[in-house]
């Protein structure tokens, strides 16, 4: 028995008309149904491997040793779902005073089908330097400059800090976010150019690849040093980030007992959340997979909704995105638009 749309090219009829054995001879149709599947998608990693790093969360637990832990949880559950790369900032080969801002002119990884060697590669690193953040979105959005609409292209940044390391800044001016005031700048010259905020440069790169179809997603990893300028200006900087990537806020970590699922929630719904259809699609259709049903949703703060004005992509919000990121579902299905002839 085959079956043949009348009109709309959507992907299968529903099964339970078959084996009726009328076909088309008594035109026969059932309700077309719309294949919904996760859109692959390429990440990159760009971590900040800075000194700060080594210091502690408010659990007492050293950063990069939970973030470590936590991309150890997380990114197996990007198997069969997202290629992934990395690159950190600073460079790995900056060992000494005089190479805090050196910086990768490669991605230590470009994204790969196998998440292991990624992780590989965060295992041995250790902290050490400045934090050349803009350099190191350069490298990470080099490593995505594919074909717009191939596939879903990801940057997440995740840091502890403001970015630094821009030598054209001008320590009388700028923002001096290591200190509780921007006189410890001024007063230690040219030479401390490196701890200036270079905010301007990384919101400008960010919100220019997010026209070009890149997303970054930005995490915070906030240590128990920090001071209370300090994590307002943090604050600050990176719900910028956040929103020129396209989000509206950033991801947050303060605990190590946080961090995996922090980093779960920042990178999962890029991928489990997100699906591509082919063919219109009735608007009342609740998807279906794996006994879980979810429902159109006009605002886009539960339920399933549309993410282009093409109306070939769709978000899964809220109580759905928990359901598909814990079940790792790749797949649903929900009825199309039109009816689909039953043929012998």
């Amino acid at each position: 028995m085959k079956m043949q749309s009348t009109g709309v090219g959507m992907l299968a009829a529903l099964a339970a008309a078959a084996g009726t054995g009328c076909g088309a001879k008594t035109g026969l149709t059932v309700p077309c149904v719309a294949e919904f599947r996760v859109e692959r998608a390429s990440v990159m990693l760009v971590i900040d491997r800075s000194g700060s790093m080594y210091q502690r969360t408010e659990d007492d637990i050293v950063l990069w040793t939970a973030l470590v832990e936590s991309t150890r949880s997380v990114l197996p559950q990007l198997e069969g779902v997202a290629d992934v790369g990395v690159t950190f900032f600073p460079s790995r080969s900056a060992v000494s005073e005089e190479d805090v801002c050196l910086h990768e002119d490669a991605p230590a990884l470009l994204p790969t089908p196998d998440w292991r060697e990624a992780q590989t590669l965060i295992d041995g690193t250790r902290p050490g330097g400045g934090t050349p953040t803009f350099e190191a979105l350069r490298v990470a959005y080099g490593a995505l400059q594919f074909p717009s609409g191939s596939r879903r292209r990801v940057a997440l940044l995740v840091t502890d800090g403001g970015a630094g390391c821009n030598d054209a800044l001008d320590v009388n001016t700028c923002v001096c976010p290591i200190s509780e005031t921007d006189d410890y700048c001024r007063s230690q010259g040219q030479s401390a150019v490196g701890a200036c905020l270079d905010d301007d440069r990384v919101n400008t790169i960010v919100a220019d690849q997010r026209r070009r179809g890149v997303e970054t997603v930005v995490m915070g990893i906030v240590s128990s040093s920090v001071g209370v300028r300090g994590a307002r200006l943090l604050d600050e900087f990176l719900t910028d980030v956040a929103v020129a990537g396209g989000g509206v806020r950033y991801f947050r970590a303060q605990t190590a007992s946080q961090l995996s699922g922090v980093l779960r929630a920042a990178l999962l719904p890029t991928t489990y959340c997100r699906l591509r259809v082919q063919g219109p699609v009735r608007e009342d259709s609740v998807l279906t997979a794996e006994g879980a049903r979810v429902a159109f949703d006009r605002t886009a703060r539960e339920g399933w909704s549309w993410s282009n004005a093409a109306r070939t992509e769709v978000s899964l919000n809220g109580a759905a995105c928990e359901t598909a990121m814990a079940r790792q579902i790749q797949q649903w299905r929900g009825a199309a638009i039109g009816r689909c002839f039953v043929d012998d």
